[in-house]
């Protein structure tokens, strides 16, 4: 799952980054842009088709920034749960 979490923060951070003239739908839970932004979009990401039905909260993406921007996991500091 938190891989799944990661590439979707991933790609949202792609689509969205530093765009302006986007908004939030709270009705659709999706980014409120227009239909040539998105298919522009498309072109770069095909897996991008996803966030006209559901996008990232912009609440949720703060927290998910907070977790995965500029984090990385090396051999001293990596756990799994099957080292105990």
């Amino acid at each position: 799952m938190r891989d799944t979490l990661k590439s979707d923060w991933k790609l949202w951070r792609d689509l969205v980054g530093k765009e302006t003239g986007l908004g939030w739908n709270a009705k659709l839970k999706t980014i409120d842009a227009c239909e040539e932004w998105l298919h522009r979009k498309l072109q770069v990401h095909h897996n991008a088709a996803k966030i006209r039905k559901e996008g990232i909260d912009p609440t949720m993406m703060e927290k998910l920034d907070r977790m995965f921007m500029n984090t990385t996991a090396t051999r001293d500091h990596a756990w799994a749960p099957s080292s105990g």
